[in-house]
């Protein structure tokens, strides 16, 4: 009885640690049930298992010798290597936090704020985008930012943000659920989206929808993600990618995690 509530303690206590890790590495930024979640379920099976399998080991030792692993003895090495796991867990993910600062400020990256006229939204570029100006028929003229980390540290990724000053009727319009969805349906579409999976969410930043699916560039099996947000009097679209082997990368996450609402 007293095994079956220390293991429930671990259990919950493994999650707790993957889920602070997950928030900390920015995987609730986006895509939580496709990311975040395995994520966090991944790292707690690790914590539980593998000290797990040193205790069956070791239990397996003390039948050799017709020897019984004492219960505080089992709790006490158990709790010792589930211990040594969480702390290199959270060493390693500082030490990689640190690695990626300092490369960013050794290469002389300087964060940009895209925050066009008459859009209340903000979102923070790793580095200078390249702007270009365009139109969407029904809603006016913006300024298009993108960036792409090519020959940095973190690999390869895009990042893409456009904002629509609207007004406060076509937004009042556009505030509707099936509108966003058709929205980011048509994008997806226009973007050459396969396999796409949707989402609708509402919170601190107004309404939005998502999508995340694939396409293959030049060969190559890309994922691409896109976020748009309607608020009382703009419309904010971004959209990220980079090749699936390796995405998301840090910079993904920091980017759709950095958008605010002014």
């Amino acid at each position: 009885m007293r095994l079956r509530y220390f293991y429930l303690g671990i259990i919950v206590a493994s999650l707790g640690v993957s889920l602070f890790m997950g928030a900390k590495e920015g995987l609730f930024a986006q895509d939580i049930w496709v990311v975040a979640i395995p994520s966090a379920l991944g790292r707690t099976l690790a914590l539980v298992g593998l000290p797990a399998i040193v205790i069956g080991l070791l239990a397996l030792g003390f039948r050799v010798f017709k020897k019984k692993l004492a219960t505080l003895t089992h709790m006490g090495v158990y709790s010792l290597i589930w211990a040594m796991l969480v702390l290199s867990s959270l060493i390693v993910s500082s030490y990689e936090s640190g690695l990626r600062a300092g490369s960013q400020a050794s290469l002389g990256a300087t964060p940009y704020v895209y925050s066009p006229d008459g859009c209340e939204y903000t979102v923070t570029f790793p580095g200078m985008p390249r702007l270009a100006n365009g139109f969407q028929p029904g809603m006016g003229d913006y300024v298009q930012a993108q960036y792409e980390n090519v020959g940095r540290a973190g690999g390869y990724y895009f990042v893409r943000a456009e904002c629509i000053a609207i007004g406060k009727e076509i937004a009042a319009r556009m505030n509707n659920k099936d509108i966003l969805k058709q929205q980011i349906v048509a994008y997806a579409v226009s973007n050459g989206v396969q396999n796409a999976e949707y989402g609708y969410e509402e919170d601190g930043l107004g309404k939005h929808v998502h999508v995340r699916g694939f396409k293959t560039i030049d060969g190559v099996p890309v994922t691409f993600a896109a976020k748009m947000y309607v608020g009382s009097r703009s419309f904010a679209s971004l959209a990220a990618g980079g090749p699936s082997a390796s995405y998301p990368r840090q910079g993904v996450y920091e980017f759709f995690r950095s958008l605010k609402r002014k």
